[in-house]
Order: structure tokens, then C-alpha cells, then sequence
């Protein structure tokens, strides 16, 4: 009475017990639309954008460029602060709750956004990382162009200094970010 619910707390021994049991108990999921979405990126953002889309009656493939999913939270966060089995746990709770995952499917080599919608997909969501998932697959000295025209900012900031390849840009250019 007269104190706020520490629902952090709450939801953390929900999810302890939960897995200690080995009985995932998943939320409401509405019946099937009949369409499909691609999601590019196995991170954090794609996997809760694919998770909430299931949820909503939506099938949703994930596309992942490594050969695992979760993003950054396998490569950045130390494991004794995310042990692999309990990412892993979230993880196959998302894939059971109907999302397809194809991994080593990379945009812009793999397949396109134009590809995507011309297989069926009604929308795609770009989730495909920052410059810092680049460095976890090795290619930080690579520019990437998953889109035509298109590239991060990070390769234009880095664009002929210090071994990083030129890149050129005609004609009008738009730089797209939220953040500064």
C-alpha cells in the first residue's frame, strides 16, 4: 500500500522461474493474417520487431548476416553478464513464437529490399547495425552498400584516411540520422 511495484524485479524472478522450470509460457498471439514480413538483422531490434510482428498475427523471417543470432549481445556484452544459455533461452522463445530466422543471409550480397517485396513480403524493416556489428563480423576495413547508394556514415567519415577505401558520392546527397 502506498509504494510503487518494482515490476523490474517482478519480471525478473517471472523469467528465472520460467526457465528454471523449462516451461516457456508465451504471450497472446492473434490469429494469422496471411502476411508476411521480412525483417533484415538479427539483433535486438530485429528480434523484438519480428517477436511483437508474431505476435500481431504477422510472419515474420529474420534475416542475419552471421551465423547466429542476437546481434551485439553475443559479441559485445560479457558473458558473465548475459550468459550465452539464458540469451539463447530468450532467443528460442521468440523463434517458437512462429518467427522464421535464416542466417548468413546478408543485404546487398544475399538479396535485396526489391528481392524481398518481389517474393511476397509486404513490408521489410531495416535492422542491420550500426558501424559496430560491422566490427564484430570482421569487416570494418570493407565499405558495405546494402542498399544501392547507399552507405553508412561512418565509411563517408572514414572515406581515403588511414587505409579505409574512398567513397565517392554524385550528384545530391542526403545523410539520414537520428542522433548527433
Amino acid at each position: 500500500v502506498d509504494e510503487p511495484v518494482a515490476i523490474n524485479f517482478l519480471k525478473r524472478f517471472v523469467a528465472d522461474y520460467e526457465r528454471t522450470q523449462n516451461e516457456r509460457v508465451q504471450p497472446f498471439k492473434a490469429p494469422d493474417t496471411g502476411r508476411r514480413i521480412a525483417v533484415v538483422g538479427g539483433g535486438v531490434e530485429g528480434l523484438s520487431t519480428a517477436f511483437f510482428a508474431a505476435r500481431l498475427g504477422y510472419a515474420a523471417v529474420v534475416y542475419e548476416g552471421t551465423d547466429r543470432l542476437g546481434g551485439l549481445l553475443n559479441s559485445a556484452i560479457a558473458k558473465y553478464r548475459l550468459p550465452e544459455e539464458i540469451l539463447q533461452w530468450d532467443i528460442d522463445g521468440i523463434l517458437e513464437m512462429g518467427v522464421e530466422a535464416k542466417t548468413g543471409q546478408m543485404l546487398g550480397r544475399d538479396m535485396s529490399v526489391a528481392g524481398l517485396l518481389d517474393e511476397g513480403y509486404e513490408a521489410v524493416l531495416l535492422a542491420s547495425g550500426g558501424w559496430d556489428s560491422r566490427l564484430s563480423r570482421g569487416g570494418e576495413k570493407e565499405v558495405e552498400m546494402p542498399l544501392p547508394g547507399c552507405f553508412l556514415l561512418l565509411d563517408l567519415l572514414r572515406s581515403g584516411r588511414d587505409g579505409h577505401p574512398t567513397v565517392t558520392c554524385e550528384g545530391e546527397t542526403v545523410v539520414i540520422g537520428g542522433e548527433t
